[in-house]
This record gives C-alpha cells, structure tokens and sequence, in this order.
C-alpha cells in the first residue's frame, strides 16, 4: 500500500483525534442565477458521469479510511454536493440514491430557487444530512447580487426544506457589498427558524475575479467578527464560520473541527470534469480523476504537501504560533498575493493579529 501522507500532519492533528474530512464535489459548473461575487468560472461542460461520481467518491472513502487507521485518527468523511447549481443538474435524484444507499453522510449547498414542494420531498426521501442556503443580506440587498425576485424564490425553497423536517443553515459571503447588512441578515435567519447561519470571506477568483475592490478591510471584517463574538455569547442562535481567522476570534464551531483552513489536511474538491483542486475556491489543478489516482495525489501532491508544512510559507504566516490553528485563507492568499510563484502560500492579507 502505498503511503498515504506524511507522519508529522497526523501528529499535528492529533490533539483532537476526531476530525471531519470534507469532501466537496462540483456535480455541475451551470447554474440558473449569474451572481456577482461568484467563485466559478462557468467553463466546464465535460461534467462526470454518475458512475465516474460513484467511482470518485468510493476511491476517496477508501483512502480517508485507511489514512484514519494509519494515524489512528478518527476521520468523519462527509460529502457536499454543490455546483452551480446541483438542481439543474437532470440526474440529481439518481446521484443522491447512490449517496442514500450506501448510507454515506452528505449536505447540499444549493441558492434553493429550485426546491419546490415536490423537490423537498424528495430530498427527505434520499436522507439528505442537511441543506446549506445562500443567501446574501435582507431582500434588496441578496436581490442586487442574485438576481430580481432569487430572495423571494429562496425563502420558499427554504420552507418548504423546512416542513420536510430538513436541517437547514444559510451561508452568506461577506463583502463590501452586504457587510452592513449582516446584523439584519441575522434576524432574517433567526425568523426563518434554521439551524444557524455561517459566513465566510469573499474570494475574487472565477466569475468575481475583477471585484477586489468589494474585499473587506481589516477593520470592516472586525466589525463582522465582534458581532459575531459578542451574538455567540449570549444567544442561542450561532453564528458559524469556516474562516480560519476568526477561528482565533471567535468563540464557534468552524467547518473542520480542528480549526483552521482545510485545504490539504482535513478537505479536497473535485470540480464536475473530475478535475482535483485544494478547495473550490482554491481552484489549482493537482490532477485528473478520470485518469489520475487520489491516493497517490493525496500523498505525494507537491502543492498539498507545501500547504501541509509551515516552512514553505511567508510573511506572518511563516512564523506564526498558532499555524496550526488558523494557516489563513489559502483562497484568498492566492487571489490577492503579488508573488511571482508559491501564491497561494503568501500571508492572509485580512489578518487582523
């Protein structure tokens, strides 16, 4: 058997010896809502097949599984299906019975402009874990950056989620756009009764690449995070991140357990031409699965392993105590960095410490 990783990452994630591995998988690039600060790039045509989906997703099962036996880590793979848009995707119910049948965990991030009555049966049908939503401010504002009536639409996706007795979180991208807006995006959640809402930064790469101008300041994202510290503290309704800064800041569930940003320690993307990448918005190539094994790009990958060794770092990051806490945004590093090479390794430039 072919080694998985390297020792020292088990080591470093050892203090928790539970951890998610989060497996996100593009089952389309199309999407019916043109957004603003969108991530992707809209290219992909040549999008995998189910079989080549089912065969993808068993071959990564089996590698966190015996990685999770060689460290001795108790590795908790979910998957999370996303696009674009999974629900313009015509075979989505013959993927999400591959995902019930084999009893595997997986969530849905969808915009739920799609999720109708019928839908929403469905997807209780198929055991879906849980449904994440994107929505963006209060009408006006989540209207200005999806698209005319897309809040209305998601609110009824969201209902009717809702009387399937389906987990649901809203997920909003913070920028200079609706930063202002997060206090009241806060109440339209808790008054739409989900489970919680989660934030994470704006990347400027794919559709948004030319929108640098909307990423926050470092005192503007503060504004975002003592809001959020001061709300956790005394509400029952949490804010959560995946933002490996305010992992630091912030008293909160982040998105993998151990804290920090995921990208090749504890989560990987796979774009829908099967096409491997660090995370979705961290869109650098490390192979095909079409034609390349996940094994081997695990663990010999010149880039994950850069991601996975302090020393190959710069600026703060290279010497920062609490790397293993936080490693920064690589996506927002890599989108923002002026280095000629190694970007996607260069200090977070939102760090507020």
């Amino acid at each position: 058997m072919k080694e998985l990783i390297g020792d020292r990452v088990a080591v470093s994630l050892a203090a928790n010896m539970t951890v998610p591995f989060t497996v996100q998988i593009h089952i389309t690039e199309r999407c019916n809502l043109n957004c603003r600060h969108c991530y992707q790039e809209n290219e992909i045509s040549n999008e995998m097949s189910l079989k080549e989906i089912e065969g993808i997703t068993e071959e990564i099962l089996e590698v966190v599984h015996d990685w999770a036996e060689k460290s001795q880590i108790a590795f908790l793979p979910n998957i999370n299906l996303l696009g674009g848009e999974v629900f313009v995707r015509r075979d989505w119910e013959e993927i999400l019975d591959f995902f019930s049948k084999k009893h595997i965990e997986y969530y849905i991030l969808t915009n739920a402009t799609l999720i109708d009555k019928d839908v929403a049966r469905k997807l209780k049908d198929f055991h879906v874990s849980g449904v994440q939503v994107s929505l963006d401010g209060p009408e006006k504002i989540h209207d200005y950056i999806r698209g005319q009536d897309s809040f209305k639409k998601a609110v009824i996706g969201i209902n009717n989620l809702r009387e399937n007795e389906i987990d649901v979180t809203l997920n909003t991208t913070i920028s200079k756009i609706n930063y202002e807006s997060f206090q009241d995006l806060f109440q339209v959640a808790k008054s739409l009764q989900v489970s919680g809402l989660v934030f994470s930064r704006l990347v400027p790469t794919g559709h948004s690449q030319d929108s640098k101008d909307l990423i926050l300041s470092k005192e503007e994202l503060r504004s975002i995070y003592n809001f959020v510290k001061e709300n956790n503290l005394i509400s029952d309704f949490k804010v959560n991140t995946g933002d490996p800064i305010a992992s630091l800041y912030i008293d909160c569930n982040t998105s993998y357990g151990f804290g920090g940003c995921a990208a090749g320690f504890a989560g990987i993307t796979i774009l829908s031409d099967a096409t491997l990448v660090p995370c979705r918005r961290l869109k650098i190539p490390l192979g095909n699965l079409r034609r390349d094994s996940f094994r081997e790009i695990w663990a010999n990958s010149e880039v994950l392993n850069k991601l996975r060794d302090q020393e190959n770092y710069f600026g703060k990051c290279k010497e920062c105590s609490e790397f293993m806490k936080c490693r920064g945004c690589r996506a927002v590093c890599f989108a923002l960095s002026t280095r000629k090479e190694d970007r996607y390794l260069d200090e977070d430039p939102q760090c507020i410490f």
